[in-house]
């Protein structure tokens, strides 16, 4: 008896096991880029999750540092503002203009746009 209720419970978590979520406490992006005068990186963080239309969305916050040529110097980090996204079914949305637009399809099929 003991067994099977062992069995029942390890089952039960076999989905929390196995679930991504799109962007956990902690997550970090960095994009590097150059151009003529400058070189830098793009970083975003996850700041907090919030409600939007009682819907639980995340605070992505962006941040700019840039790096000056010549001479290699090192510009004041500039603030970009927050991005807010939220996770459904398959897709990851952005909010933009006051809705939430595809980001992301994980679902879609080649040449689907």
């Amino acid at each position: 008896m003991k067994k099977l209720l062992l069995l029942v419970l390890a089952l039960g978590l076999l989905p929390a096991a196995s679930a991504q979520t799109w962007c956990p406490p902690g997550a970090t992006w960095t994009y590097d880029f150059v151009d003529m005068f400058e070189r830098g990186d793009l970083v975003i963080r996850y700041q907090r999750d919030t409600l939007i239309n009682g819907q639980t969305a995340q605070v992505l916050h962006r941040e700019l540092r840039t790096v000056s040529y010549p001479g290699g110097i090192m510009g004041p980090p500039y603030r970009i503002p927050d991005l807010i996204t939220r996770a459904t079914a398959d897709r990851v949305e952005v909010l933009g203009n006051g809705q939430f637009t595809t980001l992301y399809d994980f679902a879609a099929l080649p040449g689907a746009s």
